[in-house]
């Protein structure tokens, strides 16, 4: 069977402002290029399909992006299984996958564990799960699929805890308790070759340049040593760049699918590849690198600059997310005309940082995110701020989301 490993998608995902769709489809159709050269059975995404700045529209639009992008997928009877992640498994997303489940021939999982996934479906798992898959050959593999494990999919609401890390350390513990479980349950078949795919922080990974070390206080993090390093392959999303762990091959984070921000700027981006045999593993797990969205830094020097100066520093302007820093030499007599340039010029800005000197030292000196709207800036803003255990912050977001819609505050 073989397997294509992948993750962090984060469809419908905005940078600065920026739509990153055409960006993130080209890596999507990339991937099921990927699927028939290399005849792949099951493609797993370990999570964060979506980004939870997805609309309903956009949801269902990327689903019918994927259906349509995998369709010789589907028709020589593959088989996408995907987790949630802590950013498609917000409630603003969860129910537009489940109305994508309902009117879009998305797969409801098996009834019961154990069972059999259909060949030629999508199935999208929001909680903890294992079946099987069945290739053409009639070789079964088993898959135990674990979402990303939140406070709402994990606590019972019997723990007494005053702090965050006195939450997530039950959860991690029951995460352990779930893995280590499996084969004490009847449904579960021990002798067949298996698979974890699996959303979540482990110790000892690595995070891109600039991203914060994780702790308890914000994360549930499981430990390496308890992950099943006898199955066959550890499918892990969550953490954005490709690494195995331990120094073992087959237990690996793929990384996100393109650069997602300016930490990922020198990043290689790609997928895993894994062939399973009745006897297990065949040959080590191969990395296939996929082209990923240029992320260059502009720096502006003259206080009159042109379109063409500054699309000359970047490789692709047409498709690069850029990052403009206006010196302090140009900051000080510049006028609209830096602004004109830089719009004219560069069609995918995320932010533009002035250092003029003047404003050094000063709350104003400051780098400008370039948002599109007053309602993503809102809802971004919230999101920040609201605690993802706060039992209202579903509710609060979902209210934010009707009133900024245009009639909902008429």
């Amino acid at each position: 069977m073989k397997l294509l490993h992948t993750a962090d998608w984060h469809l419908n995902d905005r940078l600065g402002g920026q739509d990153r769709t055409e960006h993130l489809r080209r890596r999507v159709e990339r991937v099921a290029e990927l699927c028939q050269h290399e005849r792949v059975d099951v493609l797993a995404i370990a999570g964060d399909v979506f980004s939870e700045q997805a609309t309903a529209a956009q949801v269902a639009d990327s689903f019918r992006h994927l259906r349509t992008t995998f369709r010789p997928f589907f028709q020589r009877g593959g088989t996408i299984l995907a987790v949630t992640g802590n950013h498609d498994q917000d409630g603003r997303v969860r129910p537009f996958i489940e109305l994508a489940r309902a009117g879009m021939d998305i797969a409801e999982p098996p009834r019961r564990p154990g069972d059999h996934f259909a060949s030629g479906k999508m199935y999208v798992l929001d909680s903890p799960f294992f079946g099987r898959v069945r290739d053409s050959a009639g070789l079964e593999v088993q898959f135990a699929l674990l979402p990303f494990p939140s406070h709402s999919r994990i606590l019972t609401g019997a723990e007494r805890a005053a702090t965050a890390d006195q939450l997530n350390r039950p959860i991690a513990q029951r995460v352990t308790d779930w893995i280590k479980g499996l084969h004490t349950d009847p449904r579960f078949e021990t002798r067949l070759r298996t698979v974890l795919v699996a959303h979540m922080s482990v110790t000892g990974a690595q995070f891109s340049r600039g991203r914060f070390t994780l702790t308890e206080q914000y994360d549930v993090i499981a430990d390496a040593n308890d992950l099943p390093s006898g199955w066959d392959y550890v499918a892990l999303g969550h953490v954005h760049k490709s690494q195995c762990l331990g120094g073992l091959a087959h237990i690996r984070y793929a990384g996100s699918l393109d650069r997602l921000d300016f930490n990922e700027q020198d990043e290689d981006k790609g997928i895993m590849l894994v062939d399973i045999g009745p006897d297990g593993r065949i040959g080590e797990p191969q990395f296939i690198a996929i082209e990923a969205t240029p992320f260059v830094d502009v720096r502006v020097r003259d206080a009159r600059p042109t379109a063409e100066q500054l699309r000359a520093q970047v490789p692709d302007p047409e498709m690069a997310l850029v990052r403009v820093t206006v010196e302090r030499e140009a900051s000080a007599d510049a006028t609209g005309s830096v602004d004109r340039a830089i719009r004219e010029g560069l069609p995918f800005v995320t932010s533009v940082s002035w250092q003029a000197p003047e404003l050094d030292g000063t709350p104003a000196a400051r780098t400008i995110e370039l948002k599109a709207t007053i309602h993503e800036t809102v809802l971004e803003y919230l999101r920040r701020r609201l605690q993802e255990d706060d039992p209202q912050r579903t509710a609060l977001l979902q209210l934010t989301e009707q009133f900024l819609e245009p009639e909902g505050h008429e």
